[in-house]
């Protein structure tokens, strides 16, 4: 930027009211329309001077009225909006990459519980997999590590899957048929044997149970 010191003072003053403006070799232009388009390419390309031949004053008046126009213009505004939607939309790129990130480490954590209590191991285990999983190169967060987490996320998981089966039962009107039946308590009957061996046969049994099941257990009993 080769500004004149005579105009340090004055280009000070419209970039101050103007921080959009750009100047080389004395001449002013808009980097936000260069960054957008070359619809304009006096004020892309820093064309923008003041008449010559009038003096101080009027030259400064000029530019304030060709700053004024290019303001209203319509490639201007539209260049704002573009750059406005450009800047929200990479803000908005950035949390949902952090999101996705936060996302990711929590379903890690979520799936490790769920093997745990999928395979009736106890919430101690929680600790050990979780380390065992950043050894492995693996970004698992640094909350939910402990086993009181891994309690509460099985809870959860139960509550969530008893949910959505009842609504889908619901949903779909599925049909379910319900049997009650009484407790049946196990049967036994002794059944003497003769033994050649001592102790003598009237002090050995045989208790055949019958579970509710309906499997039969034998069991061997000694009378003292």
């Amino acid at each position: 930027m080769k500004i004149k010191n005579n105009q340090y003072i004055q280009w000070n003053t419209f970039k101050n009211k103007n921080p959009w403006l750009e100047a080389n070799n004395g001449k002013l232009g808009c980097h936000i329309c260069r960054e957008i388009f070359s619809k304009v390419p006096e004020w892309c390309e820093c064309h923008i001077e003041p008449t010559l031949n009038e003096n101080r004053a009027t030259q400064l008046s000029n530019l304030r009225c060709k700053i004024k126009k290019h303001v209203n213009s319509k490639a201007y505004k539209f260049a704002i909006e573009i750059n406005n939607q450009t800047a929200t939309n990479a803000l908005a790129h950035v949390i949902h990459k952090e999101s996705q990130r936060v996302d990711e480490v929590t379903n890690r954590i979520f799936r490790t519980a769920y093997n745990i209590a999928k395979s009736d191991r106890p919430f101690s285990d929680h600790k050990n997999l979780i380390k065992l999983q950043k050894y492995n190169g693996g970004n698992m967060g640094i909350t939910l590590l402990l086993r009181y987490n891994a309690s509460q996320i099985v809870q959860h998981i139960t509550k969530e899957m008893k949910r959505k089966m009842i609504a889908q039962i619901v949903q779909n009107n599925i049909k379910i048929s319900l049997e009650a039946m009484p407790p049946v308590q196990p049967r036994t009957s002794y059944v003497p044997i003769q033994k050649n061996w001592s102790p003598p046969p009237s002090s050995i049994k045989l208790a055949i149970t019958e579970a509710p099941c309906g499997k039969q257990r034998l069991r061997v009993l000694f009378q003292g």
